[in-house]
């Protein structure tokens, strides 16, 4: 019975990772700003890391090996599961989209964008985290992205600890 919830919870964070929300907020998805909401799903590509020792860094140098999001089967033992989407903002103005996981709890999520200036660290949250932790105080995980007029980002999610994925 727990293999099936933890099956379950896995085939949930593909599905619901899926949406970004404007206001609550091709390979390379325009974000409209007066979108309600988009699917990454069409545009976002899957990397099982295995053995779960990749950094962002590594994750990179492998962009080849990424496969379309949307042909992920569940992987049958517990992995790190990388996603990743280029996004693009075109209007002339600063805006604020929404990642919305649809998940409550997701034991260990890292989330990263690269643009031209760099790579950052845009969340970590692990098995200690907290409530208080997350960026926005939801019963559902809520990601800000935030991206500057013209602004193209690639972002990078890693999950992990989830069950089979």
């Amino acid at each position: 019975m727990k293999h099936l919830i933890n099956l379950i919870k896995a085939t949930l964070i593909f599905c619901l990772l899926s949406v970004v929300h404007k206001t609550f907020a091709d390979d390379v998805l325009s974000l409209p700003e007066d979108a309600s909401h988009l699917s990454l799903w069409p545009y976002s590509e899957y990397y099982v890391d295995t053995v779960g020792n990749k950094d962002l860094n590594d994750i990179i140098q492998i962009n080849s090996k990424f496969l379309p999001l949307k042909q992920k089967k569940l992987t049958p033992f517990i992995a790190s599961t990388w996603i990743k989407t280029s996004l693009v903002n075109t209007s002339n103005k600063n805006h604020t989209w929404y990642l919305y996981t649809g998940l409550p709890y997701i034991p260990e999520l890292n989330a990263y964008i690269q643009n031209e200036n760099g790579q950052k660290l845009l969340l970590s949250l692990g098995k200690k985290s907290t409530f208080q932790d997350r960026p926005i105080q939801d019963g559902q995980l809520i990601i800000p992205l935030h991206l500057k007029p013209k602004e193209k980002i690639t972002l990078f999610c890693m999950l992990h600890g989830v069950g089979p994925t």
